[in-house]
């Protein structure tokens, strides 16, 4: 069984290709972060109001937008598709997310817009 990098939770969706398709829009949420987070640090560097401060921000919303929307269809798909499979603990594997947990990561993003 598949498990997201990081907190090895475990992923099923009913076949490798869904398994894998859920894996790759993990990265494509996990990217866009990772660019917010050195996006804002650039623009923090620079002068309030400056064209390199407002180009850094730019960048900053952007990858905050695009990291909450991917973060939406995550959310999503882990409470619509093989729910139970998703919020089970397996031996070997991190305990998944609580539904609580899950709704407020989806109000987090949902704030962003």
């Amino acid at each position: 069984m598949l498990a997201t990098p990081f907190l090895a939770k475990p992923i099923f969706y009913g076949s490798d290709f869904a398994n894998w398709g859920f894996i790759v829009l993990l990265i494509l949420h996990v990217l866009p972060a990772v660019v917010a987070v050195v996006a804002g640090l650039m623009a923090l560097r620079y002068k309030k109001g400056s064209d390199s401060h407002i180009a850094w921000g730019m960048y900053f919303c952007w990858a905050m937008m695009a990291t909450a929307l991917s973060g939406i269809v995550l959310d999503v798909i882990r409470l619509s598709f093989y729910v139970a499979e998703n919020h089970q603990k397996y031996p070997g594997y991190g305990m998944p997310s609580s539904y609580p947990a899950r709704f407020a990561f989806f109000y987090a993003a949902a704030c962003v817009f």
